[in-house]
């Protein structure tokens, strides 16, 4: 009878301890399970944080594209409608002087303002875009004018000279009378301005080659201004800052 209630006891004894083995294994796994469960949680909400993020900036970029669109489409135009001689070329103590007047026109929807025409004249340099992007870049700070959408500025004069050393460089000897003569200019243009709406820097470069009408210009010859030639160079556009 002893030995049975023994038994008995060692066997309650035996339940209890895998029961309470079991109890905390089950209980970890219940833990691990939770936790793994927080993981997966909160690995989701981070994933919809960023693909709302990522949709989020794509409508930015997306707003910010239409806008700068709108911009493009409405901001000033220029470029030159009209080029001269505004007086004789002449040779004097600096080199070949040549005075230029340009008309420039608003083709745009805004006004434009502080209006410049920068110029480089060279014998020895074909129009090409490095060339325009270096007359382009030149600073005129605050000077220029105002020219509104559809309206054409008044002729904007200014002088030009190639230099005296760069002439004596590039001039070619007649054999037959000694004289020299200057081969034809080549003169850079670049048209800066502002959009006035928007204050972005824009710039429209254009070249002409400059020659006598007849003949070769020879050296220390003035020449009146209907007896220059400009013929056009077409040149790329560079776009607005």
């Amino acid at each position: 009878m002893l030995l049975r209630r023994d038994r008995s006891k060692d066997f309650v004894i035996k339940v209890r301890k895998a029961l309470i083995h079991y109890g905390r294994l089950a209980y970890r796994r219940l833990i691990s399970a939770l936790r793994k469960f927080d993981f997966w949680l909160v690995l989701g909400t981070w994933a919809l944080a960023v693909v709302g993020y990522i949709t989020m900036k794509d409508q930015h970029k997306a707003l910010e594209r239409q806008l700068s669109e709108m911009q493009f489409e409405q901001r000033a135009w220029l470029y030159a409608s009209g080029v001269e001689m505004a007086a004789p070329m002449s040779f004097d103590v600096n080199g070949l002087r040549m005075t230029f007047a340009h008309m420039v026109r608003n083709t745009g929807k805004n006004p434009a303002v502080q209006v410049f025409v920068n110029a480089e004249a060279k014998i020895d340099e074909l129009p090409n875009p490095e060339w325009s992007r270096r007359v382009c870049s030149i600073n005129s700070g605050d000077l220029g004018v105002s020219i509104f959408p559809g309206a054409d500025s008044a002729p904007l004069v200014y002088t030009i000279y190639v230099a005296k050393h760069e002439l004596e460089k590039s001039e070619i000897r007649d054999t037959s009378t000694g004289r020299r003569f200057v081969p034809p200019i080549n003169v850079m243009f670049c048209v800066t301005y502002k959009d006035a709406a928007t204050n972005k820097v824009g710039r429209t470069p254009y070249a002409f080659k400059l020659q006598k009408k007849i003949g070769p210009l020879w050296d220390s010859e003035d020449l009146p201004t209907n007896d220059v030639v400009l013929q056009l160079s077409p040149l790329p556009t560079i776009p607005p800052d």
